[in-house]
């Protein structure tokens, strides 16, 4: 088998067994792939990084445009890459290889709002029992399930 399939079976195989979520983005320049996680914290964006700016987390320093330290998440060492500025590919593929998750913010009412959207749409016979779902409940489902959503580069 061909390394590079075997790489991309693994990689399925542990996101499946460890619910692992591996996001893998595009150098445009180089055309090669580069793997990091995707994290979402529930709490407001820090109010001094533009929106359109990718945010990193990792138990190490990293390399952007803004770092600084804060509470841990995947370590205390966060960055913000701003996607239009210097050498963006090459900050974000350095991230990666530092171990540096992406950090996606998101208000509490909106994740339970997503748990409570996706329980709906697979349980569309529950409507009750879900409106009855603890603030905790709706919590640890999103982390659960949108911890695992794909995202594009």
């Amino acid at each position: 088998m061909p390394l590079n399939i075997f790489i991309l079976l693994s990689t399925l195989i542990l996101n499946f067994i460890l619910k692992v979520d591996v996001r893998i983005l595009t150098n445009k320049k180089k055309g090669e792939f580069m793997k990091t996680k995707k994290l979402f914290i529930i709490r407001e964006r820090p109010k001094d990084i533009p929106e359109d700016w990718l945010i990193f987390n990792a138990p190490r320093p990293l390399l952007g445009d803004k770092e600084w330290t804060g509470e841990f998440q995947h370590g205390i060492f966060y960055v913000a890459v701003d996607p239009n500025g210097y050498i963006p590919e090459s900050w974000i593929e350095k991230n990666c290889g530092l171990d540096g998750w992406l950090i996606e913010y998101i208000s509490k009412e909106n994740a339970m709002q997503k748990a409570k959207d996706f329980y709906h749409k697979e349980y569309p016979n529950q409507k009750e029992a879900i409106e009855d779902l603890t603030e905790h409940e709706l919590i640890q489902t999103f982390h659960r399930i949108f911890n695992q959503e794909e995202i594009e580069f």
